[in-house]
């Protein structure tokens, strides 16, 4: 339920916020940060579990795991998980009340990005070691699906914040936007997760 839900969270507090923004931005924006990180979690978890446990996640093809060991994902899975809600405190605290510095702007931003992209290179290592094992499963797809919301979202907040920062466009106007298009983002995505995480799938 945690992963199927994840395009209706999305979406539900993105409408929320787009019709009263200033009152609901700073919380629920935490806590979609705060389940992002959790549905990578839990998706890694299972894959685990479709692969038997810890002990088979950590023998499917164990050439792969020189890079990047089943602890370092897991331990690049925590990093997102605890960094995630915190980054998006500090940008909001950074929004509303400063200071107003192009350092701490782009401090923010460059962790955020860095630490969202070591959550995704850590899920696509594990899902490299293990596609072909998991392949009925259709784990790709699985992949595609949750990695596809994670990077566009990401991609379009870092984009409209800069346009904020740099640009023409206001606090609100950029706000607005970003939580339109994620309403807007969402509508396929809830088409797709249902075909990827079928009901039978873990009956």
């Amino acid at each position: 339920m945690v992963l199927v839900g994840m395009p209706w969270v999305y979406s539900l507090t993105a409408f929320v916020n787009c019709f009263w923004l200033e009152n609901t931005y700073g919380v629920l924006d935490v806590l979609r940060d705060l389940y992002e990180a959790v549905v990578l979690l839990v998706f890694v978890y299972l894959l685990m579990w479709k692969l038997g446990g810890a002990k088979g996640f950590k023998e499917v093809d164990k050439k792969r795991w020189n890079f990047c060991t089943k602890n370092l994902i897991l331990a690049g899975l925590a990093q997102f998980i605890l960094f995630r809600p915190l980054s998006a405190s500090l940008m909001i605290i950074w929004t509303y009340i400063g200071p107003h510095t192009n350092v701490l702007f782009i401090l923010i931003t460059t962790l955020k990005v860095l630490t969202t992209l070591l959550a995704l290179l850590c899920l696509f290592i594990a899902y490299k070691a293990t596609h072909k094992v998991l392949a009925p499963w259709r784990a790709g797809l699985k992949f595609l699906v949750i990695k596809g919301i994670v990077f566009v979202v990401l991609l379009q907040d870092v984009v409209l914040h800069v346009l904020h920062r740099w640009g023409d466009i206001d606090l609100l106007s950029s706000l607005f936007l970003i939580e339109t298009l994620i309403v807007l983002e969402m509508v396929p995505f809830s088409l797709a997760f249902p075909y990827a995480f079928r009901v039978e799938e873990f009956l």
